[in-house]
């Protein structure tokens, strides 16, 4: 079996992706193409969001999907499930056809680039495991254990 492309992003955002209110991963370079269509999975790390960094409209949006208290109760530190790899498109060109959730879940600032993010499959229960900075590798048997 083939290793599978693992990505750790900070907490809300993780767990925002197979809550289906985030649908694009956004970052200062584009994907590259030959991963279009490949599944990966997506680690949350250890790491909260920092709150400087914690926009009004995502706090609102992650007390409305997760409740009040979720800077304490999100997952940390797990693998939480797979997406597909779509399109990679300039944040000018992709921003203004978001929703709002999809907005606040993501810097749409110029020069970034909106990676989608689609098919969402989480794990029944998520999987402790140390994360990485950067991509990493999952081997697949750790998502499948009873195959």
């Amino acid at each position: 079996m083939t290793a599978l492309r693992t990505i750790s992003l900070w907490q809300p955002f993780a767990s925002l992706i197979f809550a289906r209110k985030k649908k694009h991963d956004t970052r200062s370079f584009r994907a590259i193409a030959r991963h279009d269509g490949e599944r990966l999975v997506i680690h949350a790390a250890k790491k909260m969001l920092p709150d400087e960094l914690l926009s009004p409209e995502l706090d609102a949006l992650c007390v409305e999907t997760f409740g009040p208290d979720y800077r304490e109760t999100l997952p940390r530190g797990v693998l939480l499930g797979t997406v597909e790899l779509g399109y990679c498109r300039s944040s000018s060109d992709i921003r203004h056809t978001l929703d709002a959730d999809d907005f606040a879940a993501g810097d749409w600032t110029d020069g970034r680039y909106g990676w989608e993010l689609r098919n969402p499959q989480a794990l029944p229960s998520p999987i402790p495991t140390k994360g990485r900075q950067g991509w990493w590798s999952t081997d697949p048997q750790l998502l499948n254990p009873e195959t």
